[in-house]
C-alpha cells in the first residue's frame, strides 16, 4: 500500500534534532527534572506595608486579588501559608520573597541599627573571653577564688564561675567526643 510520500507518526520532524531540543531557552536542566516537581519551588513576591489604619497588610503581584492583613507582623506571616493553600500554592513549595514598604529613611535607619547591634554582640564575645582569660590569670597567678576574681572584675562571683567553667566545659565536651568515636581495642 503506498504512502503517498505521508511519513509514519512515530517518526520526527525533519527540522528537529534531540541535542537541539534540549538547547532550547525553555528547556528544562537535567538536575531539575531528575529531582522531580519537589525539587522546583515557585518564586512569589510578598509586598508588607502599614495601611492608614495601623494593621499590615500583604499583596502578592504575582497572585491577582490575594492579600490578607495582620495586627501584627508575627500574624501576618502567620496567616500567608493559609493564603496561598486558598491560591493553589503549596506554603512548602515555594520561595517567599517579603519586600517590607517603608520609607527610605526608616529603612537606613533599621539597617544601621541592625550592623551596630552585630558589631556590639561580636564585641561582647570578645570582651567575653578577655575576662575568661583574666580569671583563668587571677586564680593561677594569685591563687584567688572565684568572689574575689569577680570583685576585682566588677561581676558577681556567678557570673565569674560560668566565665571560668565556659571553655572547661567545651574542652571536656570535645574530649567525650573524640573518646566516643575512637574504636575500641
Amino acid at each position: 500500500m503506498p504512502n503517498n510520500g505521508a511519513r509514519a507518526p512515530w517518526s520526527r520532524p525533519a527540522g528537529r534534532n534531540a541535542p537541539g531540543d534540549r538547547a532550547r531557552p525553555r528547556a528544562m536542566p537535567w538536575p531539575s527534572l531528575a529531582a522531580g516537581p519537589r525539587a522546583m519551588k515557585e518564586r512569589i513576591v510578598a509586598r508588607i506595608r502599614r495601611d492608614k489604619d495601623g494593621t499590615w497588610l500583604v499583596t502578592f503581584p504575582g497572585i491577582r486579588g490575594a492579600h490578607t492583613y495582620g495586627r501584627s507582623l508575627n500574624q501576618l506571616r502567620r496567616r500567608i501559608p493559609e493564603l496561598l493553600r486558598l491560591w493553589d500554592r503549596d506554603p512548602v513549595h515555594v520561595d517567599l520573597v517579603e519586600v517590607l514598604d517603608l520609607p527610605n529613611n526608616l529603612r537606613q535607619a533599621i539597617s544601621v541599627a541592625t550592623k551596630q547591634r552585630l558589631e556590639l554582640e561580636q564585641r561582647s564575645q570578645a570582651v567575653q573571653r578577655d575576662m575568661e582569660r583574666t580569671i583563668r590569670r587571677l586564680q593561677s597567678q594569685l591563687k584567688l577564688g572565684v568572689r574575689d576574681s569577680g570583685e576585682l572584675l566588677g561581676i558577681s562571683p556567678q557570673y565569674a564561675h560560668k566565665l571560668r567553667h565556659r571553655t572547661d566545659a567545651s574542652r571536656s565536651a570535645k574530649v567525650r567526643k573524640a573518646a566516643s568515636t575512637r574504636l575500641p581495642r
